[in-house]
């Protein structure tokens, strides 16, 4: 173990003593002639990146309207539990089924919203 700890120390010092150089600048006319591809290629993307923001957009909302359904289930507790005798058993019971799928669901948007970035419209 004692090896292992010393090998990857020295390893990694490698990597602090004899770091990548930094980038020099281009010059004035390459960046002009460079510019104008730049320009081409995103006037071709830019349909599909809009697409994209727009797919990953609509399920940054989905995610947030499972954040709000997080709430919930302490208010579907609290309706079958102290607001039982006026009736609201029914609506705490279907508050807590809400708020327990939340998090799935959650995760599952999480999930999902790299995929929408790339344009796919995923439907769930």
């Amino acid at each position: 173990m004692k090896k292992f700890v010393i090998g990857v120390i020295l390893f990694s010092s490698i990597f602090f003593f004899f770091s990548v150089p930094e980038a020099k600048a281009f010059d004035p006319v390459t960046m002009g002639i460079a510019a104008q591809f730049a320009v081409m290629a995103l006037e071709k993307a830019s349909p599909y990146i809009i697409r994209g923001l727009a797919n990953a957009g609509r399920d940054c909302l989905y995610i947030g309207q499972d954040m709000i359904d997080f709430g919930r289930l302490p208010l579907g507790m609290f309706q079958a539990s102290f607001l039982m005798p006026f009736g609201y058993f029914p609506a705490g019971a279907k508050n807590i089924l809400k708020g327990t799928i939340a998090p799935c669901k959650m995760m599952v948007h999480i999930l999902v919203l790299p995929i929408m970035l790339c344009g796919v419209n995923v439907n769930i």
